[in-house]
């Protein structure tokens, strides 16, 4: 039993790390965005464009992803350790493209594998954890955060040093700067790449120990939780996993789309943008706008800390539902206050960060209350935020260009306000379920 709970420990300290790496290599378009810009010559839009292609590549990664986790439910490992090591080689290529328009194809692959791994991680997770599944998660999520916040300072010394003109036009972006120093942010690509692929080779070796080793003993779950064969027909059926209730399980797929789309959209747009938001408005320096783009991950990595604590003593019930409109107050914030002066803009990054983290991970553990969070699940979530990481990057690049960096607070209201309707109508179909399940009872025992 004791070695049991050692295997499971190492499995999710180890989730954590590749969590941590995704978060190297999914985050560094933000604080690198100058500089591709330089490096290829390219607009904010042109750029953005080529990063959105990582919400492309997720969106194809979750159909590919849901289906493969469901249908080698025992070769999760593999899953992950082929995953990282394609999304190392991608990451390593970025800056050596030939153009503008085949960077996209890099973040297609990125994303791709994000996803695949996503859904067969966080999978790895309810199965291994089935009681703690909100607390885990929530720990899971925080290696990403650290990814994540520990990207502006390894990339910062390797960053271009730009010159604004001195006049600031409010509301206006400007692109004209001079060069003061060429950018060298190639290193850090090939640097996060080997680390990926150096930790992909610990999932081959779980793999390979669980199938040819004699002496590994594997990890046993409850009955509960073992994946039992599904056919393609029941993979793909809603009612499969909502107690046989079609319509309360398309209903509930389509809210967690909408509730995803939104949520991963808003976190990569602003995540990506706070850095030239600062730079374009406050002509903050190089150093100040990668600190400022690190206390948004900062914030992030606390705040799913809190949310693993607060997991263990608060009902996810309530604790989500509190999330949520806690969001909406700091995008709210952000709104009012982020552009007036320098030091709101950094409160509030971190204000958002730290409340918009828990969401994610919270999510999912809510939903796992009253619906079978299974491959197909999670593959509705991936591909909620890949179309929203798609959709909103580009958007926000194309807004940004035309009306100026304001529109990304604008962006961040309209989160906040279509998340707390999401999470109202999750609520309103998990009563509908439950209520259908206690007069299934009641009919069968009367």
């Amino acid at each position: 039993m004791v070695f049991q709970d050692i295997n499971k420990i190492n499995k999710v300290i180890m989730l954590t790390l590749v969590w941590g790496s995704m978060g190297f290599y999914l985050e560094i378009p933000g604080p690198t965005m100058i500089d591709i810009k330089i490096i290829f010559s390219a607009t904010y839009e042109e750029v953005s464009r080529s990063v959105s292609g990582r919400g492309a590549g997720g969106f194809f990664g979750a159909l590919i992803g849901g289906f493969l986790v469901d249908k080698f439910s025992n070769s999760l490992d593999l899953l992950i350790a082929l995953s990282e090591t394609i999304a190392g080689l991608a990451i390593i290529l970025v800056p050596y493209t030939y153009t503008i328009n085949t960077l996209w194809f890099h973040y297609l692959i990125l994303g791709m594998c994000n996803s695949i791994v996503g859904i067969a991680g966080v999978r790895s997770v309810i199965i291994l954890w089935p009681q703690n599944t909100a607390v885990t998660l929530q720990l899971l999520h925080v290696g990403y955060g650290i990814g994540a916040l520990l990207v502006p300072l390894v990339v910062n010394p390797f960053l271009a040093v730009v010159q604004f003109p001195k006049q600031i036009i409010p509301n206006k972006n400007s692109e004209d700067f001079n060069v003061i120093k060429e950018t060298r942010v190639h290193i850090v690509y090939i640097a996060i790449g080997i680390g990926t692929i150096l930790l992909s080779l610990v999932f081959y070796r779980f793999h390979f120990d669980r199938y040819f080793c004699k002496g590994y003993k594997r990890v046993k779950t409850s009955p509960e939780t073992s994946s039992k064969k599904l056919t393609f027909k029941e993979m793909i059926n809603p009612a499969t996993y909502s107690n046989g209730q079609f319509c309360y399980g398309v209903y509930i797929l389509t809210v967690l789309f909408l509730y995803y789309f939104t949520l991963v959209g808003g976190m990569e747009m602003f995540g990506q943008f706070v850095r030239s938001f600062s730079v374009t408005v406050f002509r903050f320096s190089k150093s100040e706008a990668s600190y400022l783009n690190m206390t948004f991950w900062l914030g992030l990595t606390i705040g799913r800390l809190v949310g693993s604590v607060l997991s263990s003593y608060v009902p996810i019930r309530k604790l989500f539902l509190f999330q949520v409109f806690m969001h909406l107050m700091s995008s709210s914030m952000l709104n009012m206050y982020a552009s007036l002066r320098p030091s709101l803009l950094w409160y509030c990054t971190a204000f958002e960060g730290f409340l918009i983290s828990p969401l994610y991970p919270s999510g999912i553990a809510y939903t796992n209350t009253f619906f079978e969070v299974s491959g197909l699940c999670l593959m509705i979530i991936r591909l909620g935020g890949s179309f929203g990481d798609l959709s909103f990057i580009w958007i926000s690049g194309t807004l940004y260009d035309l009306y100026g960096p304001n529109s990304i607070l604008y962006t961040i209201q309209l989160v906040g306000m279509i998340l707390i309707f999401c999470a109202v109508f999750l609520r309103i179909g998990e009563k509908c379920i439950c209520k259908t399940v206690k007069e299934l009872e009641l009919l069968i025992n009367p």
